[in-house]
């Protein structure tokens, strides 16, 4: 009778046939005895074989400065996670950097392979790094920061049926009212009169919360359900139309999600008697509705576009409609009109709102932290 034994049986196991079973990496001896006598054999255990690496993402593209986790995983032959070491390189060093984790932060724009290995075996993803496009905005310090007004004007407005406006609004926490612009009378308020503005509205029931707002005649205040979340960008659209005999006012107040809209119908007006489209602060109560925090983006047409349309705007200005007026960038020294129609704003009295500069990551969303005052 032969009796097998192995040195290392939580490496190799060898049952009482001989049958021998790799259980993990090195080495082990394995033994035959039989009536005082043996003999013994090597085994070696080595890796099992990895499968090719894949790395998530296969592709992306970042902004100069902007960082991306990657990930590389392979399996064994027994489709077990490998978990031996990575080896990450790129292809051109001098456009990115890649840690030992993976972690790859763009420096020059162009395009890279990184490249992760693991024992012969490598997975790629490719990365576009496009430039960091600098760009501005006006940084409005709210009521408390404003001693007579702090707005611009258009004193020759588009008419206010049928409109389009789009921008771009990073709203701070202040109490009571806010303007991003309204449509009105430019002077004494004129409730009876066609006018409306989107920006945010006071929840009287706390002392510096809310709502996202359609102020329209005749004195209305439309208001959606929830609270304001401040301290983040948002995409703005309102859509101004005639349908019979009706004004329809639509805000969508965190564009392009459709369900975030604000919607109001109701009858015709008159235009006021001095027609103006105001930027920053309400015409007729002037250094008490000032905007708190950033405008910028401003897109404003002088028709009411379908979502298709809005879209294409948004992704790029002019690509289906020439707007009415065009700043996407604007300054407290630079308001004028991009869009080569001149229809040129002019502030208000010797006020003006803080430069307010970041920059561009990725398909038109801002990344830029703005610090709170």
């Amino acid at each position: 009778m032969v009796t097998w034994t192995s040195s290392q049986p939580s490496r190799v196991e060898v049952d009482a046939g001989g049958l021998v079973t790799a259980l993990a990496v090195g080495n082990a001896t394995i033994t035959a005895a039989s009536e005082g006598r043996s003999a013994s054999t090597d085994v070696i255990v080595s890796g099992a074989p990895v499968s090719p690496v894949s790395v998530v993402p296969a592709s992306a593209s970042l902004s100069v400065g902007e960082s991306l986790q990657l990930a590389a995983t392979s399996r064994d032959a027994g489709e077990k996670v490998a978990t031996r070491p990575i080896t990450w390189s790129v292809d051109q060093p001098s456009r990115v950097t890649v840690s030992e984790s993976g972690l790859v932060t763009a420096v020059v724009p162009g395009t890279v392979m990184i490249t992760a290995q693991r024992e012969g075996h490598s997975g790629q993803s490719t990365l576009t790094i496009a430039p960091a496009k600098a760009i501005f905005g006006l940084d409005f310090p709210g009521n408390a920061g404003v001693n007579k007004t702090m707005r611009f004007e258009f004193t020759a407005p588009p008419h206010a049926f049928p409109a389009t406006y789009i921008w771009r609004v990073y709203p701070r926490q202040q109490q009571s009212y806010y303007t991003a612009f309204f449509w009105g009378n430019n002077g004494s308020f004129y409730g009876s009169n066609t006018y409306y503005g989107f920006h945010p509205y006071p929840d009287w029931n706390t002392s510096r919360q809310h709502f996202w707002e359609i102020a329209a005649p005749p004195g209305g205040d439309f208001v959606n359900d929830t609270h304001v979340a401040y301290d983040r960008w948002y995409i703005q659209v309102a859509v101004c139309k005639r349908s019979g005999n009706k004004n329809v006012v639509e805000f969508y107040w965190d564009w392009p999600d459709a369900t975030k809209v604000v919607r109001h119908t109701g009858e015709q007006y008159g235009d006021p008697p001095v027609p103006g489209l105001v930027v920053g602060d309400a015409p007729w109560n002037p250094g008490h509705e000032v905007w708190d925090g950033i405008l910028r983006g401003f897109q404003f047409y002088d028709a009411a576009m379908s979502a298709d349309e809005i879209a294409k705007e948004v992704a790029s200005p002019g690509a289906v409609r020439n707007p009415w007026y065009l700043n996407l960038d604007p300054t407290p020294e630079d308001i004028s009109d991009k869009s080569g129609n001149g229809h040129h704003p002019a502030w208000v009295g010797i006020e003006r709102p803080a430069l307010w500069s970041g920059k561009f990551i990725g398909d038109a969303i801002i990344r830029t932290a703005v610090p709170p005052r």
